[in-house]
This record gives structure tokens, sequence and C-alpha cells, in this order.
């Protein structure tokens, strides 16, 4: 959905100023759930495309290409070649930063957030597609901590990547608690302050991701 509308602005089949219709319109016109649209909104709004105007008259407008970022577009990048390799590779460099931000720059209410995600992924390890989504979801959520939009906007797309590059029927029919535990260990750290310990949680969580790819089945581990 933010690949095609990305597409339609930046080819002038829609310009500055002009709507994209209301959240509904989109909703309709895509197919897709609520949640879906708003997520592709904050995507293409990260990205400088979009702004959502609430009240009446209100809607998804086309922002002017001067809040846009310089160079080629994100979304519009060729992934066709791309690898798992070339992901992790991407994602190993990129993710200590935002970790980071998360730590320095988290609120009580992105907490609760993060813990909220934690709550679903646990009611997923027997739903590994579900655990998948959720996943995804807490490492987005990680991300719109960070103040550096640039870095935000591409870790959201190689986030992005995965998701859509897993193949959900080679997913095993449970995952071992321990993939959740990672994710938890993250959060404590986030929230103690202590670097030591948050350091420890990244490698903990990066050698998981690496060594399983997203995660462990159930009634094994390492």
């Amino acid at each position: 959905m933010a690949r095609t509308i990305e597409t339609e602005i930046s080819t002038g089949q829609v310009s500055a100023g002009e709507t994209l219709g209301t959240k509904e319109d989109l909703k309709q016109r895509f197919g897709v759930a609520v949640a879906t649209v708003n997520e592709a909104i904050k995507l293409l709004g990260a990205r400088g495309f979009v702004e959502a105007r609430p009240g009446p008259g209100g809607g998804v407008f086309v922002r002017p290409t001067t809040h846009r970022p310089p160079g080629p577009l994100l979304l519009g990048f060729e992934w066709s070649e791309a690898t798992m390799a070339d992901y992790h590779e991407v994602r190993d460099a990129l993710e200590p930063i935002i970790i980071e931000h998360a730590a320095a720059h988290h609120t009580d209410k992105d907490i609760e957030k993060l813990r909220e995600i934690l709550e679903s992924m646990r009611r997923h390890l027997e739903d590994p597609t579900g655990y998948l989504k959720d996943n995804t979801n807490f490492h987005r959520c990680l991300a719109t901590i960070s103040p550096n939009k640039p870095l935000r906007s591409v870790y959201l797309t190689v986030i992005s990547f995965f998701a859509e590059a897993v193949d959900t029927s080679e997913l095993p029919k449970s995952l071992h608690p321990h993939n959740l535990e990672v994710h938890e260990q993250l959060v404590d750290a986030l929230i103690s302050g202590d670097r030591r310990q948050l350091r420890a949680a990244m490698r903990e969580h990066d050698r998981y991701r690496r060594s399983f790819g997203l995660a462990q089945p159930s009634g094994t581990i390492a």
C-alpha cells in the first residue's frame, strides 16, 4: 500500500496538497484493515510524503517535495536481488544505534506499548505467523523512539523487507519461549539504564536472530 501511494506521488499522479481521501477511503480502496492503513500512513509520513489532517475536511494529503528526503526513494528501492545475508548485514549496522536511542529517549508510554506487544508475542508462541507480525511491530516500535528520522526511515524499510521476505510456510508449528525472553530482556535493559545490561541483552538478541533467522522451534534450545 505504501509503495503504491509513493509511486503515485513520485510520478505526479497526485500533486502536493491533493487529498488521497480519508482513512476509510484508503481502507476500502486497498481492501485492508484500519491498522494497515495507519501503518502505511505512518511510514509515508515519516518519509515526508503525506500528512493526516483530522476533523471536518480532513484526510490524508500529499506534502510538498520540500518535506521529503533527497536522493532515491527508500520504498522504491529494488529488493528483488537482496538476500537474507544482505538484510542481516544492514540490520547489524543499524540496530545497535536504534536500541541505544530507545534506551536514551524512551518514555513510559513507549515502554507500555512494548510490553503490550510482548504480551501479544506470548499469546502467539503457538501461532508463528502471528508471532512474526508482533515481532515486526516490536522492532518498529523501537525505531519510532529514535529522534533520528533518516535512521528511523532506513531501519523501518529494512524491517519491512524482512517481514515480506519470510516464507511463513517454513515457520515451525510453535516457538520456544526463549524467542520471547530475549525481547523481554531487551526491554528490561532499556528500563534499567544500565549500559552493561543493555549491551548483554543486545548481544543475546543479535546472537539469537543470526542463529535462527526468525525464531527457534519449540522444544529446542542452544
